[in-house]
């Protein structure tokens, strides 16, 4: 099966371009001799070294000629070349950023841990992942991750509750979908805005189907570090891995850096991981990922658990599912669509009802009749028409 994963040779979206790896190198290395010679060849890659070094003028020369992931490493390695003792003239100038990254992150941990008291007052259980879960877990520094919203996960049957406290605190969905519609969807979380910040309710662990079981034992096995209910490392590092391969707008290379940081904080049950890529068929982005880590040596991984994860079978499904996850597609397309209600449901016929569902709620459409009959136009106006103006009208 692994044979038939060509999509993934040379796949754009998951592993770092030469130029970015660098930069990560920089950003997480331990050894000040091989992160300044790689920040050096990054430099020279972006000819950065020909800029002139007025005050306040450096940081915009190099921020706005850099792709959007790699602006969001460049306060990692400011922190990084301050941890080390680095005194480096272009580093410094990435200061400004780092304080301000740093405000942005603190006043978002403040909403975080109201929010949290609501959860413990309503005893609504919760689990933090990714970007401050992880500033506090590996990071020890708030500076470091540009962090631009809160994931919180609570029990599927608890979200209502949750929206009901936030919206007290007029904390407002950026949909107007109704709840139970969303429930019954593929989606898997909720956006809320208050002001600038955001906060993600998520359902599920992740956009990867990992089914009732896993859910359950993830959020038995949560931790408590400085006041707030986080993951293991082991879970972290799944969650990091999975997250990376799923095609993104900006690029998502900072998984990378993730991904480091989780595993020199120490992963003490490799086979937990190992045995949730096989129940869970999530052997690809967990073997391809720390495969890339350590080819790259920016990772210690026992041999012994990447041939565990390169033995693991691979069912087509799962194939399909990241053949759509990994690719610069829209989510809505049917075929997307599709495939994904598969892979979420037991049966066929499950998956029928889950696609009714999805579009119902993604067309807003009052019953399933409209449904359908919106459904029928549209295929063949794709089949028959070129011109998609005609029926377009009359169906408005």
């Amino acid at each position: 099966m692994r044979s038939e994963l060509k999509f993934l040779k040379g796949q754009p979206y998951f592993y770092p371009a030469e130029n970015e790896l660098l930069l990560i190198k920089a950003a997480v290395g331990n050894e000040e001799d091989e992160v300044l010679f790689n920040f050096e060849k990054w430099i020279n890659h972006h000819c950065f070294s020909d800029f002139q070094f007025t005050k306040n003028h450096v940081l915009p020369q190099v921020y706005d000629s850099l792709e959007e992931g790699s602006k969001k490493i460049l306060p990692m390695v400011y922190s990084n070349f301050r941890h080390l003792e680095i005194d480096h003239h272009l580093v410094n100038q990435f200061a400004g950023f780092h304080r301000y990254v740093t405000y942005k992150n603190r006043m978002l941990r403040n909403e975080l841990d109201v929010f949290v008291d609501y959860l413990i007052e309503d005893s609504i259980p919760y689990y933090i992942k990714k970007g401050l879960a992880y500033l506090s877990l590996y990071y020890d520094d708030y500076g470091a991750r540009v962090t631009q919203d809160i994931d919180i996960v609570i029990p599927k049957h608890l979200v209502e509750n949750a929206l009901d406290r936030l919206d007290q605190k007029d904390w407002k969905s950026t949909t107007n979908w109704k709840m139970n519609s969303i429930m019954n969807s593929l989606t898997h979380a909720i956006t809320v805005k208050k002001s600038s910040y955001e906060i993600d309710l998520h359902w599920q662990f992740s956009h990867h189907p990992v089914g009732s079981k896993w859910n359950q034992i993830i959020i038995e096995n949560k931790k408590v570090h400085d006041k707030i209910n986080v993951l293991s490392n082991e879970m972290n590092l799944i969650d990091t891995l999975t997250h990376g391969y799923r095609h993104n707008q900006v690029r998502p290379i900072r998984w990378v850096c993730d991904s480091c940081k989780i595993l020199s904080s120490g992963i003490e049950n490799w086979k937990f991981i190992v045995d949730f890529a096989k129940e869970c068929n999530a052997s690809l982005p967990i073997s391809d990922g720390l495969k890339f880590l350590k080819r790259e040596r920016l990772s210690h991984i026992p041999e012994e658990v990447l041939v565990e994860l390169a033995e693991l079978p691979i069912i087509g499904s799962s194939v399909k599912y990241y053949q759509i996850s990994s690719q610069p597609t829209s989510h809505e397309q049917l075929k997307n669509v599709i495939r994904n209600a598969l892979i979420f449901s037991k049966n066929p016929v499950s998956a029928i009802i889950k696609i009714l569902k999805h579009y119902r709620l993604v067309w807003n459409q009052p019953s399933y009749l409209h449904l359908i009959f919106n459904g029928i136009l549209i295929t063949i106006e794709k089949i028959f028409f070129k011109r998609k103006l005609f029926l377009r009208s009359i169906r408005n």
